[in-house]
């Protein structure tokens, strides 16, 4: 951003020189323009502004969180850059520069190193800021007590204290009660609402704006205004202002309710007589057939003297009008006890009666006055009637207003309808109480048994008998026929008979939809259906679950006994009367108990179907039997018969011969890298029996080199003898200070060839220290420990000389062969690859070194590192700083020498792969870092271009006028 800005600064004096010099008029205006487009370009790259919401270390490969956005930050060493990735944004950042993508800029500011830890760690230090609207609204009321048909004036001022913000939206809606009349500012009116807009706005930008409102209606309540703008790019804020409390009086009040019959209010305390109603409550539920009140105060609520023109009640059809009535009081005390006084109150008088109305009509009311009125009905039809009150009065003030109101009251005539309950029992646990399915429940039934049914319908409406009711249960799990019942009385109730259900069987469990209709006819001829719904969840059919236990496990030696135990769980919901369990066992195998039974098998039980005794049979080879019990039972409610069967196999193994081996070191006082004598002692403990083909098989011990024949095999051990294995294996250890030697395994067969393997026990050992002048070689392998199948992964295997003199070292594994010499101190390092068409493990440390060192071969291993293969895994597998690394000095080839402190030139070409130097590397990438940045000079060689160009024009019309001077 530094080298533009000086670049069009200078852009800018050459063409300030050239205009006031050289140029007539018409050139001008040409590089007028150009310093116009400049100061633009200029003022393009500075308009946003930033805030710095991260700055600190953060190690390299890390995420760093802002908000909420994530980003993978990570250090290229060789370029001194950082690459970012995170959302839509990829970027790369040179060190002490800044780049800026969308809404966030990124400075890569330093590398440190921790070096606390081992291997040093690498932090980049860095400053992240990004774009943070901050859209604020204010918004005033000059007066929030008002009458109806007075003004307000609300005032807005919208600001931004933030960073640039997109898309302002401001919009502040009126309910029906108000209506806009004037508007002046930035706001513009749409409907019933003000709504500001702008695409864009700078930090400290404001705008204001004013409207009027003016009460139409009654109103107490507050009004919020909402407004959202974004950050251009993703984030989108919504937010509303605070609210603004107004209150809108009417000029004259109208409250109702209605009421059931028998209705009585209560009037508290007995000193004032005030009388209490809930006007604000909720209108009563009626019955069909049943007496209800509508109570109506109407009041003059400002207190001023009016004329009541009119005062309608329009009733609906639903209703039948019996005349003005009373309502009765309760009287209480200061406590609000109830007391048995009571009190009655009349309705004002109506003055006019019509079919569908009535009306108070003409009448001047001074001051403060209220009247009640009391109107009875009878209902006679189920509907949601509506009663309209309308009305219309005059001030006596010097305008003479006329206001007109209306008001809805409804309330439900309600057919009160049916109750419906299902009950459900188990046919065979008739003892057990039947069980009530509420609707809009889940009831657990198990598949293929059989549930007796029995619907319960209920009339709820006191007034009103139904009649020809028809019971209709539906589901698509069983198949069931209606049910009739001829009559209910009013407030009544009756059961249906009982039916069988026999539930489906399932393989899995499914939720069936049980739905029951009730359609009736009530007194009035209306017609009604009612239903309930319930899901019956019918579990799946559970087979019997048959387990085996040994308790001597299932692998056993030939002659060895076990306890068998035969096990029958029933996890189904209902009872099995009578099973069959009955094992079938080889005849090889002594039995002692019993292995058949019949038995009663409860609901979700499992029992020990019987116990016995099992006695391995003698045996040359590794043998399996199988064990296989058959149960079986006949279901009579449900008509079906039922057969299982499990089978459980026994390995019969020939007895492993008792045989031992000790190592032991012939020296105790030794230094690292000093060559130790190894003793093995192998015993024969059998008693008749001889082992043959014995050899002794090395640990794996990256920290201990062993030395000697790999295919030493001793014939024939007879029994009880001993063998003693002397000057012909040697160790190395390759440590000081305390460790262990690990166990070495005797392999060796019996006389039908079966192959076994016995363990030694671990030697602990301390040799101390030393320079060790000869050759001392380790292997590591370094790799992900799971792989995807059938891709190709590449693993690194190092081999390492910390000896004082240089080896040869033939490296075998199964995945490649590699032989070389290793200096004293260095390394070499292996890349190889893997690839599996199936998901398996391996050992990919399976690696072994072979050197010599004083005439002697010494094996160097590596412990075993399983690395799983499986069908997939995440692309980034998670590794260690120092394997890091390691894995950067990799170029691309198959296979690299190199020592420790690499430079240039110890990267060679192996097997005819080229590759670049690392000077070469870094030409590469500071070309293509000089190419991303060659559009900078590029625009300012055009634009001197245009000058020069101009320049020349202008020059060659001043010699053209000199010639031909008549011209002018």
């Amino acid at each position: 951003m530094d080298a533009l800005f000086l670049i069009v600064l200078v852009v800018l004096i050459v063409a300030a020189f050239l205009f006031i010099k050289l140029l007539k008029f018409a050139f001008k205006i040409v590089f007028f323009g150009i310093v116009i487009v400049s100061l633009f370009t200029i003022a393009s790259h500075f308009t946003y502004g930033y805030t710095s919401v991260f700055e600190g270390n953060v190690r390299s490969g890390a995420n760093v969180d802002i908000d909420e956005y994530s980003f993978i930050v990570t250090m290229n060493s060789a370029q001194n850059q950082i690459y970012i990735d995170g959302l839509s944004i990829r970027a790369s950042v040179t060190v002490n520069t800044c780049e800026s993508k969308e809404i966030f800029e990124f400075c890569f500011i330093n590398v440190t190193e921790d070096t606390t830890e081992t291997p040093y760690v690498t932090y980049v230090t860095m400053n992240i800021s990004r774009r943070i609207p901050d859209i604020a609204v204010t918004r005033t009321i000059n007066q929030t007590d008002l009458t109806t048909g007075q003004d307000a004036i609300i005032s807005v001022n919208i600001s931004n204290a933030g960073d640039t913000a997109f898309d302002v939206y401001f919009i502040d809606d009126f309910p029906e009660e108000f209506e806009i009349i004037d508007v002046e500012g930035y706001c513009k009116q749409k409907g019933n609402s003000m709504v500001f807009e702008r695409g864009f706005m700078n930090e400290g930008d404001y705008y204001d704006c004013q409207y009027t409102i003016r009460g139409l209606n009654q109103f107490h309540g507050s009004l919020v205004a909402k407004y959202n703008f974004s950050d251009g790019y993703y984030k989108t804020y919504e937010e509303k202002t605070s609210a603004l409390s107004i209150d809108v009086e009417p000029l004259f009040a109208i409250d109702a309710l209605v009421v059931r019959e028998g209705y009585v209010a209560k009037e508290y305390p007995l000193t004032s007589s005030q009388i209490e109603l809930d006007w604000g409550g909720d209108n009563a539920i009626a019955n069909l057939d049943e007496e209800v009140k509508l109570l109506i105060n109407f009041s003059n609520a400002l207190g001023e003297k009016i004329t009541v023109n009119s005062l309608k009640v329009f009733f609906p059809p639903e209703v039948d009008y019996l005349g003005t009535g009373m309502i009765k009081f309760q009287w209480s005390n200061s406590s609000n006890v109830n007391q048995s006084l009571y009190s009655k109150m009349s309705s004002t008088k109506i003055d006019n009666v019509k079919e569908t109305y009535v009306e108070y009509e003409d009448h001047v009311w001074n001051g403060n006055v209220s009247k009640m009125f009391i109107l009875e009905f009878k209902t006679s039809k189920s509907a949601r009637p509506n009663f309209l009150i309308t009305a219309n009065c005059t001030t006596y003030d010097d305008d003479e207003l006329t206001f007109f109101t209306k008001s809805w009251e409804r309330f439900d005539v309600a057919n009160r309808g049916v109750r419906i309950r299902v009950y459900l029992q188990d046919k065979d646990e008739m003892y057990e109480p039947r069980r009530e399915i509420e609707e809009d429940t889940t009831e657990e039934l198990e598949s293929l048994n059989v549930e007796l049914l029995r619907v319960f319908v209920e009339n709820l409406n006191p007034y009103v008998g139904i009649k020809n009711i028809v019971v209709t249960p539906q589901s698509s799990m069983v198949s069931l026929d209606p049910f009739h019942i001829d009559e209910i009385a009013a407030d009544g109730d009756k059961y249906t008979h009982m039916v069988d259900m026999i539930l489906p069987k399932v393989s899995a469990d499914t939720t069936y939809k049980f739905n029951v209709s009730v359609k009736y006819e009530n007194d009035y001829g209306e017609d009604y259906t009612n239903t309930t719904e319930m899901d019956f969840n019918v579990n799946k059919f559970e087979d019997l679950i048959i387990t085996h236990d040994s308790s001597e496990g299932l692998s056993l030696y030939e002659g060895e006994e076990t306890t068998w135990t035969t096990t029958v769980e029933n996890p189904r919901l209902v009872k099995i009367k009578k099973i069959n369990v009955d094992d079938s066992i080889p005849d090889e195998l002594e039995v002692t108990g019993v292995n058949g039974r019949q038995f009663v098998l409860q609901k979700d039980t499992e029992v020990s179907a019987y116990i016995y005794t099992l006695k391995m049979p003698k045996v040359n080879v590794e043998t399996t039997y199988d064990i296989t019990t058959f149960a079986s039972y006949f279901d009579w409610d449900a008509f079906f018969e039922y057969n299982t069967s499990k089978s459980t196999t026994i390995t019969v193994k020939p007895k492993i011969p008792d045989v031992t081996i000790a190592q032991s070191l012939l020296e105790s006082d030794f230094k690292m890298g000093d060559i130790i004598p190894l003793k093995y002692t192998i015993t024969n403990n059998e008693e008749t029996e001889s082992v043959f083909n014995v050899g002794i098989e090395f640990p794996r011990q990256n920290a201990t080199d062993f030395i000697g024949p790999t295919d030493y095999v001793i014939d024939r051990i007879d029994p009880g003898e001993s063998v003693e294995i002397e000057d012909l294996y040697n160790v190395m250890m390759k440590f000081n200070g305390t460790g262990k030697l690990e166990k070495s395994k005797v392999v060796f067969e019996d006389i039908d060839k079966n192959v076994f393997r016995v363990n030694s026990t671990i030697l602990s050992v301390t040799p101390g220290y030393a320079k060790v002048g000869g050759p001392m070689i380790f292997l590591d392998v370094v790799g992900p420990n799971v792989i995807n199948k059938s891709e190709k992964t590449y693993y690194s295997a190092y081999v390492r000389n910390e000896g004082r003199s240089i080896a040869t070292v033939a490296v075998s594994s199964p995945f490649f062969l590699w032989s070389g010499a290793v200096p004293a101190n260095s390394f070499r390092l292996i890349k190889f690859s893997v690839n599996f068409n199936e998901d398996t493990s391996f050992d990919v440390a399976n690696i072994t070194a072979n050197y010599e060192y004083v005439g002697l071969t010494l094996h160097s291993n590596v412990e075993e590192k399983l690395v799983t293969v499986q069908t997939y895994v995440p692309t980034f597998t998670q590794i260690s700083d120092s394997q890091a690394d390691q894995l950067s000095t990799n170029v691309s080839t198959d296979l690299i020498d190199s020592v420790l402190n690499i430079d240039d030139s110890n990267v060679i070409t192996v097997d005819g792969v080229e590759q670049y130097s690392f000077e070469e590397v870094n030409d590469e990438d500071n070309k293509s870092s000089k190419k991303s940045n060659f559009w900078l000079p590029l625009i300012a060689l055009v634009i001197i271009a245009i000058i020069f160009i101009g320049y020349l024009l202008s020059h060659h019309k001043k010699n053209k006028s000199d010639k031909l001077p008549f011209l002018k």
